[in-house]
């Protein structure tokens, strides 16, 4: 289901990083006192994508070459506009998520 929002990394970031850092600082997954979601949010996404990449690079390498071919192959078979449709509910999907991790 990650592939949806572009996101296979994050059964990496989940299971290896942040299980083992909940509500430490070295977890980007985790809101800060007084900081915005608007503002956690994107540091979230950023961080766990990081926090994968350093954890597994070549795993992590492969599933951000695996987004891509799913676009690519979004845009072969339906277009621009579907392609900007899919990136748009990707993003929010993945933004909707670190809303819940927020919370």
């Amino acid at each position: 289901h990650q592939i949806k929002v572009l996101s296979l990394h994050f059964s990496i970031e989940h299971i290896y990083g942040h299980h083992k850092v909940v509500a430490t600082p070295e977890d980007p997954k985790t809101a800060e006192k007084g900081i915005t979601a608007l503002r956690f949010a994107p540091r979230a996404m950023l961080g766990g994508y990081l926090i994968a990449f350093r954890l597994k690079p070549l795993l992590t390498s492969l599933s951000t070459v695996a987004s891509l071919i799913t676009l690519v192959a979004v845009y072969h078979f339906y277009g621009m506009k579907c392609t900007l449709y899919f990136i748009v509910i990707a993003f929010g999907g993945m933004f909707f998520l670190e809303i819940i991790n927020y919370i």
